[in-house]
């Protein structure tokens, strides 16, 4: 909440939910009234349900995720099957377009994990979406928690805690760089010349690092800057990726030492070369959540 024009205080709304049967409350697809006269693998549901966010003053609708069905109670996916535990999950990132044509100004945020994608691959499928949308995408970095989701994905076991958020570290510090290989006016579409974009301007991002290789620019101009960042669970994994992300901080906590962690993390000098355009300065919002202590 913040204080808005008129003096008084002004809530952010934002809907949680999942590309699923159900969002997080189990058997819910089996109420009478749930879902009436809609599937929600069809896009006529989320194209509604972003209308009536819109209406409503929704700030954004996020879509959390999982990769894999859970398959550690009982060491078996048997029970997450059975009563649809979240699952089936469909992949978020197709529902953006999807949303975005039905709404104006509502926020998109999806979640996907850097621990089985490339920054390369990462930048250009979120610079494309947030095209897609007039620059309203947001993205939910995560690591994945789930033993089965590395399982799934051809790993024989999860890859250390540190280590995941070691990695993402590094890979958000390429993706900004790989959004900031852009300059601003790289753009001329000059049809009398021929030339539609100065290569001055487009600058190759070579990048060696301990878990990931980059030498190339960006292949999508992204509209302005990065897309929105959020940001969630661990205390250092929050400080450490918002303090490179441009967006917005969730914290799953009224714990006012992680909020002040993250504060003086995101005062620290970014260290990028070009300074984010207008739209993604000074937009950074830390949220707390959770339950009161009694």
């Amino acid at each position: 909440m913040k204080n808005g024009a008129n003096g008084k205080k002004k809530m952010h709304l934002l809907s949680f939910v999942q590309h699923g049967v159900i969002n997080h409350a189990q058997l819910m697809w089996a109420h009478p009234r749930d879902k009436i006269g809609y599937d929600y693998a069809r896009p006529p549901f989320w194209q509604e349900m972003g209308r009536i966010l819109e209406r409503g003053k929704f700030d954004a609708i996020f879509l959390a995720d999982v990769l894999a069905p859970y398959d550690v109670y009982k060491d078996s996916y048997e029970d997450t099957v059975r009563y649809a535990v979240q699952c089936p999950v469909h992949d978020p990132v197709a529902l953006v377009p999807v949303i975005g044509c039905a709404t104006e100004k509502l926020g998109i945020g999806i979640t996907i994990s850097t621990t089985f994608d490339t920054p390369y691959g990462m930048v250009r499928r979120l610079s494309t979406l947030d095209h897609l949308t007039e620059g309203r995408l947001g993205w939910n970095v995560v690591t994945s928690y789930s033993q089965n989701e590395f399982k799934a994905m051809g790993l024989k076991e999860m890859v250390p805690h540190e280590e995941r958020y070691e990695r993402a570290d590094e890979f958000i510090e390429v993706c900004n760089r790989l959004w900031d290989s852009w300059e601003n006016d790289a753009i001329i579409a000059d049809a009398e010349t021929g030339i539609y974009a100065d290569p001055t301007k487009v600058h190759r991002v070579e990048h060696n690092g301990k878990y990931y290789r980059c030498n190339s620019p960006s292949f999508v101009r992204f509209p302005a800057a990065a897309p929105s960042h959020l940001a969630g669970r661990s205390k250092r994994a929050r400080a450490r990726l918002c303090g490179q992300a441009r967006g917005s901080g969730f914290l799953n906590s009224t714990d006012r030492q992680s909020h002040a962690l993250l504060r003086r993390r995101l005062a620290r000098p970014s260290g990028r070369s070009r300074s984010p355009p207008r739209r993604h300065q000074d937009h950074f919002r830390i949220t707390g959540g959770g339950r009161r202590k009694s």
